[in-house]
């Protein structure tokens, strides 16, 4: 799934009623900056905890790890991102919903 952080920030939006719990840890990070040290790449494993009640109404838990692979750059107000690719790892836990991640919010 493409999308620029518009549409993201639409979709969170969007799901905010389906997610009972919600949070994103990152870790691991490896950071590789240009000659310049004006634009550098990022790789952090993420781990998503996420609680949602299904249909009855039960809380399912359950976690979506992955990868961001960033394109970072330095601008006068802090270092930005400019590029962010979501690789899929796997799924874990209670998870209620026949499609992947990109599909919790179509479910209902």
């Amino acid at each position: 799934v493409l999308a620029h952080w518009p549409e993201v920030k639409e979709i969170y939006r969007g799901n905010s009623d389906v997610f009972v719990k919600y949070f994103h840890l990152y870790g691991n990070l490896q950071i590789k900056f240009d000659e310049t040290r004006s634009t550098a790449t990022m790789q952090s494993k993420v781990i998503n905890p996420i609680g949602v009640n299904d249909e009855e109404g039960h809380l399912r838990l359950f976690q979506v790890h992955g990868v961001y692979d960033d394109v970072l750059r330095k601008t006068n107000e802090g270092w930005r991102i400019t590029n962010r690719v979501w690789l899929q790892g796997w799924i874990s836990g209670d998870y209620p919903f026949a499609g992947g991640p990109a599909e919790i919010g179509k479910a209902r």
